[in-house]
């Protein structure tokens, strides 16, 4: 089996922090950790991991984690290894992660976090089980996962919070990235990545938060504000991820008044109209009720989560409901704060950069090619006398292709130091 190096294609990758983590960046010295040494009073050790691990492929890439799936030589088990960038994080604030993870099981919708930690070509490593059918993002489609399967996932995501909430603790990054599928049918999926994990009442700094996960009580508070944890956090970011879920669409994009989706919930939340919102009309009263608790922008109105219970047995969705063809642009592929860190917009441009650099065309002056096309219709009409252009004809549908193409890499000039081509 070909060995896979773990630094592989990490040169020159930003030193960024991730939103909400609230981590520094600091130096495998700064930590305390060189080669051969140990650190944390012995817990994490230097090892060889080509020695104890196949490394099989690389599953998953964040801006300072990668995923690894991989076989342990000793036990031939399958297992997946999250390695932390050491350059990033510091000993200490990886020890509390993994202890963050470790200590939420045994419960059957939290992923299972092993004991072992290690340190290995610079980063801080731990295993922990395998998800053979990745994560909600992957398994979701343009109409949702439907009710039934809606409804499962929201049950055994739901009892994962509750367990989390009854030690004292919040999630705060609740998302489809972090909610992995065991089973079919999705009859087992689990909770995953416990990194932003802190315990309910903690004071901490407001990063970038993801949108549209970011409940409004958040999003008015400005970058690097304190504000206080609380579990009623995760319940806003579940009620997205089970609205999405159940439609394939978000409420909103942003959890604001100024977003014109959320001004309407506000409205009709607040009884001062009768007009129920657009993306809501598909669901039963019963399922209204739901959303309307469970994304209430007023914080100490939010859903309990033990009253879920009492909506699984309803019916959600309208008999008569039909999913329209028009999303009205909210369908999540075109929301990058949405997205995985995959499709991150200063990773895509960066990597648009890189394929200027050798020379492939990333992006079209659309009035220059309109104004060649034009001249050459010109030319067309008076006749073969016309001199032949050294342009390459081009197809017109390339040239009428959507505008938000190049919208994504408008910015290329503000995340590259180098000019574009």
């Amino acid at each position: 089996m070909p060995r896979l190096q773990l630094g592989g294609g990490g040169e020159g990758r930003p030193k960024v922090v991730e939103p909400g983590r609230g981590v520094s960046a600091r130096s495998d010295s700064d930590s305390g950790i060189e080669a051969g040494d140990t650190t944390l009073d012995g817990r994490i050790k230097q090892v060889d991991i080509q020695r104890e691990y196949d490394l099989v492929q690389l599953i998953g890439e964040g801006w300072f984690s990668r995923v690894y799936l991989a076989e342990h030589r000793g036990t031939r088990e399958e297992v997946v290894l999250k390695a932390i960038n050491s350059d990033l994080v510091t000993a200490e604030e990886f020890w509390r992660e993994h202890q963050s993870s470790a200590q939420l099981w045994p419960h059957k919708h939290i992923l299972r976090v092993y004991e072992t930690v290690f340190q290995s070509d610079g980063y801080f490593m731990f295993p922990t089980e395998y998800a053979p059918l990745g994560d909600l993002t992957s398994n979701i489609t343009e109409a949702g996962l439907g009710e039934q399967h809606t409804k499962r996932v929201a049950k055994q995501v739901g009892s994962a919070l509750e367990w989390i909430h009854s030690k004292g603790l919040c999630h705060l990054d609740v998302k489809l990235d972090n909610i992995l599928v065991f089973k079919s049918e999705f009859t087992l999926v689990k909770l995953c990545d416990f990194g932003s994990v802190r315990s309910a009442g903690d004071i901490v700094i407001k990063k970038n938060e993801l949108l549209p996960y970011c409940p409004p009580e958040l999003v008015a508070r400005h970058a690097n504000e304190y504000y206080q944890v609380d579990r009623v956090q995760d319940v806003f970011q579940f009620g997205i991820v089970v609205f999405y879920c159940l439609q394939g669409i978000l409420p909103w994009q942003k959890a604001d008044l100024i977003d014109p989706y959320f001004s309407e919930f506000c409205i009709w939340r607040s009884k001062r109209t009768g007009k129920v919102p657009r993306n809501f009309k598909p669901m039963t009263s019963r399922a209204q009720k739901l959303f309307r608790k469970v994304l209430d922008p007023e914080p100490d109105k939010r859903l309990q989560l033990e009253e879920l219970s009492k909506y699984l047995t309803d019916r959600w969705l309208r008999k008569e409901y039909r999913r329209p063809e028009a999303r009205d642009g909210q369908s999540q592929l075109t929301l990058g704060s949405f997205q995985s860190v995959h499709s991150n917009a200063v990773e895509k441009n960066r990597m648009l950069y890189t394929l200027l650099q050798h020379g492939v065309e990333t992006t079209v002056d659309r009035s220059l090619k309109n104004n060649r096309i034009i001249s050459w219709i010109k030319q067309g009409a008076e006749g073969p006398a016309a001199e032949e252009s050294d342009e390459p004809e081009e197809p017109e549908d390339i040239l009428k292709a959507d505008d938000a193409d190049s919208e994504d890499i408008d910015d290329i000039d503000s995340c590259c130091e180098e000019p574009r081509c």
